[in-house]
């Protein structure tokens, strides 16, 4: 097996060229500490890390043809403060300075209104997060989904008062019937606690769980190039969320 080379033995120079050679790997070992040297990288190493360089590839982004290279770095394991234990690095071929670094559970291409984004989807270590619609703007990445912590999670695996039986089914369709397309989400959500007239909070046995259907429809507003809530989902499914 290779010895794998440290930091020390790389240099900024090497590390810029290494970078400039993407998306061609020759070394991935070299690759790994250029990465987490040149983008200063926090990885925690306490429960013994599994490097590999888990995706490498040009992506097309935005309504013009802007295409970059998306590199993910994961290291698989760590604290759970640390989750998802990878990184998501975005920049122009040719050029080592990104324009987005962040650490997302997964990330895919999809098109919408003729526009190419990134479905970032974020997660904490208990499987709680939602989703970002990434775009570029001004050699910057943005997000154009309305979504936020406030609101409700459009990532829920974790069984606390329930929990989504299944990922939501993510879907593109003029839902709204204006001519643009829409972004919904829709699944189902498996209930294991209750409440009563009075707003306490139960336990449900296990014979009492029950599941309930959710869609979250974000309509696309062509003036601000965002995709927005067609309503109030907390309103909505408070009951669903104690």
């Amino acid at each position: 097996m290779a010895t794998r080379p440290n930091e020390g033995q790389i240099t900024c120079k090497d590390c810029d060229s290494i970078i400039l050679e993407l998306p061609n790997i020759t070394d991935t070992n070299k690759l790994i500490i250029a990465l987490r040297s040149k983008y200063k990288l926090e990885v925690d190493e306490a429960h013994g890390i599994q490097e590999t360089i888990s995706k490498c590839q040009l992506v097309d982004i935005g309504k013009a043809k802007n295409e970059f290279i998306l590199i993910e770095y994961d290291y698989k394991d760590g604290c759970m403060a640390a989750y998802p234990w990878k990184y998501q690095i975005i920049f122009k071929q040719g050029n080592t300075t990104p324009i987005h670094i962040g650490a997302y559970d997964s990330i895919q291409s999809i098109e919408l209104n003729n526009e190419k984004y990134l479905l970032a989807t974020e997660s904490t270590g208990k499987g709680n997060g939602l989703h970002k619609l990434l775009t570029v703007s001004n050699n910057s990445i943005i997000n154009v989904l309305d979504l936020d912590y406030d609101d409700i999670h459009t990532v829920d695996s974790y069984g606390d008062d329930g929990y989504f039986v299944n990922p939501l089914s993510i879907s593109v369709k003029d839902f709204n019937h204006d001519g643009y397309e829409d972004l919904v989400f829709k699944g189902s959500r498996k209930m294991l606690m209750g409440s009563t007239e009075y707003g306490d909070h139960y336990d449900l046995k296990e014979s009492e769980y029950y599941i309930k259907p959710v869609v979250f429809v974000f309509i696309y507003d062509s003036k601000s190039n965002k995709y927005i809530a067609q309503e109030d989902y907390w309103k909505k499914y408070i009951k669903l969320y104690l």
